[in-house]
């Protein structure tokens, strides 16, 4: 949805997978514009998912994906060329969440790595992100 000032307006996404979901979105310019989320197949694969504003329309922007699958729930900005996506990944084993963060450097989105706490802890997920400059960003999220 976009706000002109006036009324609010719907623009039309792509639409991947069975299910498609966009959590968040950041504004760099007018034609400049991030949201994250979700994507689930019709065998129930779920995969982060990444789209971007030019101007005229919304597309996918592959992103780097993980073994287990991948859910991003927050897009943050310090340029277009520094842009965080955060969330959790899903490792092998039942119920295993790990914090997940993936960097836009202007042409590819790539993993960051970042320390998983240790166990017992089995849900470990980042809520949101944001970033103040190329080597200033911070994420915040839980544990258990």
């Amino acid at each position: 949805m976009h706000w002109d000032g006036t009324a609010w307006s719907r623009y039309p996404t792509p639409y991947p997978g069975e299910e498609s979901h966009l959590y968040d979105v950041v504004a760099i310019a007018p034609d400049d514009i991030w949201g994250v989320g979700i994507t689930i197949s019709q065998q129930g694969d779920v995969q982060g998912l990444s789209m971007h504003w030019d101007g005229a329309s919304w597309s996918v922007v592959p992103i780097e994906h993980v073994p287990g699958g991948e859910v991003f729930y927050s897009v943050a900005a310090a340029s277009a060329n520094d842009v965080w996506a955060v969330g959790y990944q899903s490792d092998p084993g039942p119920g295993l969440f790990q914090p997940l963060v993936e960097r836009w450097d202007g042409t590819s989105w790539t993993v960051t790595p970042v320390p998983w706490p240790s166990p017992p802890s089995t849900i470990n997920i980042l809520y949101g992100v944001a970033a103040v400059s190329a080597d200033d960003a911070w994420a915040v999220g839980s544990y258990s």
